[in-house]
């Protein structure tokens, strides 16, 4: 788009704004002014400007891990955006709230893009406890336009606890119908957050002196309450038996066992 003015007389002062730069599209321009004196001396020239109206664009947001189980490790947090920007980025804990605000600025990677590295810590620090963060970062661009990013990530290095198994009754007999019922108590760190609370057990019938099951199933884990499950052992031959049952959490690692 083409803007020109004519003038006479000695001082021009003349703001660009308004109307006068509502059509032009996002992008660099160049205002080129020229004129000549009463003598006829001409004079040139130029200012450079930008319209930005868009906000920074985000082509991608990681973490290393969703969940993090071990203290020798960091979390980084990076997002990649199409231009240069400025983060505000705070995070939260689910339970604990605010940790920390941090202001962090966009380095230019080798590629077309930008790389902010906003968050970069090792979970050493007895700062980060087990449970769901939060984290939300403002990015802003250099002509003040911003755009939000939030998401979480877990940490949870603190495996649950089988409180108590029993199993009545004792002795299975035809008056019992062969069935025993197994109950077991389990506890968890973290399971008051959705994304840490799902266990899962694996219980398992083992002849006595013996570390070969002949019995496998998964079974359902709620922390806080007394879980109940229903062996049926009609076709094992006379003997004595254990009861092995496996809790894992939602980190898929074998954390805590309980024999009885």
């Amino acid at each position: 788009r083409k803007m020109s003015w004519t003038w006479s007389g000695d001082l021009l002062r003349r703001e660009i704004a308004g109307k006068e730069t509502e059509g032009l599209t996002d992008g660099d321009y160049i205002i080129s002014i020229s004129g000549k004196d009463d003598a006829g001396n001409p004079q040139k020239t130029e200012v450079q400007f930008k319209v930005d109206r868009a906000p920074p664009e985000i082509k991608s947001v990681s973490t290393d891990k969703d969940i993090y189980t071990k203290n020798d490790v960091a979390v980084k947090l990076t997002i990649i955006t199409n231009e240069f920007a400025r983060s505000m980025f705070s995070l939260e804990h689910e339970a604990k709230g605010l940790i920390l605000n941090s202001v962090m600025t966009s380095t230019k990677n080798a590629g077309a893009d930008n790389q902010i590295t906003v968050f970069d810590t090792n979970l050493n620090s007895s700062l980060f406890e087990d449970g769901k963060y939060i984290y939300t970062c403002l990015l802003s661009d250099d002509a003040g336009n911003s755009t939000t990013v939030t998401g979480n990530f877990v940490i949870d290095r603190t495996p649950p606890i089988i409180q108590k198994m029993t199993v009545s009754p004792l002795i299975l007999a035809a008056d019992s119908g062969y069935k025993a019922d197994i109950f077991f108590e389990v506890e968890d760190n973290t399971a008051g957050s959705d994304e840490v609370a799902a266990l899962q057990g694996i219980l398992q019938v083992l002849p006595a002196n013996s570390e070969e099951p002949i019995y496998t199933k998964k079974v359902s884990v709620t922390t806080g309450k007394e879980n109940k499950f229903t062996y049926f052992g009609s076709a094992l031959p006379k003997g004595a038996y254990h009861i092995k049952l496996k809790v894992y959490d939602l980190t898929a690692m074998l954390l805590r066992q309980a024999v009885t």
